[in-house]
């Protein structure tokens, strides 16, 4: 979908719709220790897991109370938002947890300068940079905090602690914006 501009995509979770197991992913689960040989009992082993691969790009205009209700089921029942390498998405995945209150990390890769010019930081400089772009998060998001994981490469990892439990509501719909939404 075309992300920057507000294109829409259908909203239904997908569970790992089309997706095929790497020859480097089978060996990785291979050496797990859980039992795993082969590429049919890899295979069936992810899909399996209790996650769900969604990927929406949801404009404001063409938002309907049916659309709030699926979101609103899905991330509900979900912990964490978590982005890992989301590209053009990094935003959303923010967007959408803070809009349902939900802890998030994300570990961006790549800025996307071009697709999204109207990033900027508070001085008012444009987000150009992967270190603007953590920084931009975390002005985004107060209470925000970065962490590294142990691995050469983009391994910051922008992230927001879960808050103390409060009762939450479902976000009205004026709520969500016009990014790229994915969990």
């Amino acid at each position: 979908p075309d992300v920057a501009h507000g294109a829409a995509s259908a909203l239904t979770p997908a569970p790992w719709a089309g997706w095929r197991l790497s020859r480097p992913q089978r060996q990785w689960l291979e050496a797990s220790g859980d039992r795993l040989r082969g590429y049919a009992a890899c295979q069936a082993h992810v899909k399996a897991a209790p996650l769900q691969q969604v990927s929406a790009c949801v404009p404001m205009d063409r938002l309907g109370p049916e659309d709030i209700r699926t979101w609103s089921d899905l991330v509900g029942a979900c912990a964490l938002v978590v982005g890992l390498h989301p590209d053009q998405a990094t935003g959303g995945a923010v967007e959408l947890a803070r809009t349902f209150g939900k802890p998030f990390a994300v570990v961006p890769c790549c800025t996307f300068a071009d697709d999204f010019p109207e990033r900027q930081l508070t001085d008012g400089r444009p987000v150009r940079s992967y270190e603007d772009l953590i920084g931009w998060l975390r002005e985004q998001n107060s209470g925000s905090e970065v962490a590294y994981l142990p691995f050469f490469g983009k391994n910051a990892a922008v992230y927001q602690p879960p808050a103390a439990p409060a009762a939450a509501s479902p976000p009205a719909a004026a709520a969500i914006g016009g990014s790229a939404l994915a969990a």
